[in-house]
């Protein structure tokens, strides 16, 4: 997994690329914790176009920056998910919380 980061004003992206799984989870949100810590981060939008598999400890990574967004007063939504991660995330029920238009 690599992940790169882009800031405009108070909004940070996420671009990750590769699998989101056990073995990445822990960078996803070694990135968070980074970010939200370093930065008055309203908005963190976590770009998962690039991810190309998603398991349970993906989304349970991504279910993890969230709340650890909402702790620092901002916002994260899951944007772009596509192929086999956007199908993971729509079968979990997911997709719509994550992407914040539950």
């Amino acid at each position: 997994m690599d992940i790169r980061c882009r800031h405009e004003g108070t909004t940070t992206r996420l671009l990750l690329d590769g699998e989101l799984d056990l073995a990445s989870a822990p960078l996803l949100a070694e990135h968070v914790d980074r970010e939200l810590a370093a930065r008055q981060v309203q908005r963190l939008m976590v770009d998962l176009a690039e991810v190309t598999f998603c398991d349970s400890a993906g989304i349970e990574a991504l279910l993890a920056a969230r709340i650890a967004a909402t702790e620092h007063a901002a916002t994260l939504r899951a944007i772009n998910a596509t192929g086999l991660t956007r199908r993971t995330l729509e079968i979990t029920g997911m997709l719509d919380f994550l992407s914040g238009t539950d």
